[in-house]
């Protein structure tokens, strides 16, 4: 017991292990910041983008395709590897002791600019996959800076910023803690915890001093409606989401795999037809589906606007799914969030059966679940970016059931398959040939 006290005591006031938990500290109050940041820049592009092509719609067909051109281009010549969403990077990672192939200070800063460049030229892609990336970047850079020799900690610090960086983008920091344990790992090793709830809140504390804190989609008005109506929506929206965000993750999947030729041989001409498919889209669709679409869904999930089209939720997967696999940075955490949202809100419509706000939080939790095929973080976050725990329960089953039914379409998480192409280059540079 002495020996067992003596060393917690010389634990405690080491000036080493100050000086390591003050790095790490530093890093999560910088990446609460950089979260921050980067939310109120994707809102101000998302809306000014908007505008523009409600202004100029045929204007698209020439920013949208030069945009996606000339942003791979700087990526290949100057940030290769902070192209796409940044949780398969994210993930490739955690496998190697030294990860400083896709997680660095210059991936850092390509991954931001990039993505905010994207987001300008009306890209339909979300902050919350880059901001995973950078989160882990920040976090991966102050381990360095503690100079802590255990790889076992740097790769905790890389968990550790993905998961506050979903808890910052979305207010939601049991999801993401959520997410650390299903999104990457898919274990939770008890020495991991620590750092991993230290980091989420003091990033949470920085959101919440600057910015106060809000759910993601406001405080809902939420009516709550009988028992049969919420079980009879979590099972429909569970059964049509899920199938639907099965079909996107392996849609995403196999195009990934019959156009890596391509991309890789002409990465700009690939990237430039990408953009024309989204600009034609967005002219197609009554519905805007470029950016985020955050403004969109908060809108009308507080019922502020009508819901949008029918047809909003396949233009809005046609659209993420083209910028999604044409090598710019986005992810599709915030675009599920809409597409869930308005698939929630077409089944309201059709059938009359539970109230438009009850199908639009419970497609939510459906469609996110069966895209990454994580089903608890898919009910936490839904419950955290809404504030309504009277559908606790029933959002549980519809995650599960979406993510049950998405297993059967796309056997592997789409995030994990992902992965594997980045093995490569990230593996640890030895020296040897």
């Amino acid at each position: 017991m002495k020996y067992l006290s003596r060393r917690s005591l010389h634990i405690l006031l080491s000036p080493k292990a100050w000086r390591i938990r003050l790095t790490l500290w530093a890093g999560a109050l910088i990446l609460g910041l950089f979260s921050l940041l980067l939310t109120e820049g994707s809102k101000y592009l998302d809306g000014m983008f908007t505008g523009l092509a409600r202004q100029y719609p045929l204007l698209t067909l020439l920013i949208m395709p030069a945009g996606f051109t000339i942003i791979v281009w700087i990526i290949k010549r100057y940030f290769p590897g902070s192209e796409g969403g940044g949780v398969p990077q994210t993930i490739t990672s955690l496998s190697y002791e030294v990860p400083n192939r896709l997680i660095s200070i210059k991936i850092l800063c390509g991954k931001t600019v990039m993505l905010l460049a994207a987001l300008a030229c009306g890209a339909s892609v979300g902050i919350g996959g880059p901001m995973v990336h950078i989160g882990a970047s920040i976090m991966y850079v102050s381990s360095m800076y503690a100079r802590y020799t255990l790889g076992h900690i740097k790769q905790t610090a890389i968990m550790a910023g993905g998961a506050a960086a979903i808890a910052t983008i979305f207010s939601a920091p049991l999801a993401g803690i959520a997410f650390a344990m299903e999104g990457f790992s898919r274990s939770f090793q008890l020495r991991r915890s620590g750092l991993i709830l230290v980091t989420v809140l003091l990033a949470m504390l920085v959101i919440t001093l600057t910015a106060g804190y809000e759910p993601y989609l406001g405080r809902l008005d939420y009516q709550h409606p009988d028992n049969s109506s919420l079980w009879l929506a979590a099972l429909i929206c569970g059964i049509i989401g899920g199938t639907l965000g099965g079909i996107f993750s392996q849609g995403i999947v196999s195009l990934t795999r019959k156009t890596t030729a391509c991309a890789r041989k002409y990465p700009c001409t690939f990237a430039g037809t990408c953009g024309l498919i989204v600009a034609i889209t967005g002219l197609i669709s009554p519905t805007p589906i470029y950016g985020t679409s955050y403004q969109l869904t908060m809108d009308f999930i507080q019922q502020t606007h009508q819901p949008p089209d029918i047809f909003f939720p396949f233009a809005k997967m046609l659209a993420t799914a083209a910028a999604f696999i044409s090598g710019i940075p986005g992810g599709i955490f915030g675009p599920a969030i809409a597409i869930g949202a308005s698939i929630g809100a077409d089944l309201s419509q059709w059938l009359h059966l539970f109230t438009i706000q009850t199908a639009m939080l419970t497609g939510i939790a459906a469609y996110f679940s069966a895209v990454f095929q994580t089903p608890v973080t898919a009910a936490v976050l839904v419950i955290e970016i809404s504030g309504s725990l009277d559908i606790i329960l029933p959002v549980i089953a519809t995650s599960f059931i979406a993510f049950a039914i998405s297993r059967l379409i796309c056997p592997a998480p789409l995030y994990h398959v992902l992965s594997h192409g980045f093995m490569g280059t990230n593996a640890p540079n030895t020296g040897k040939t």
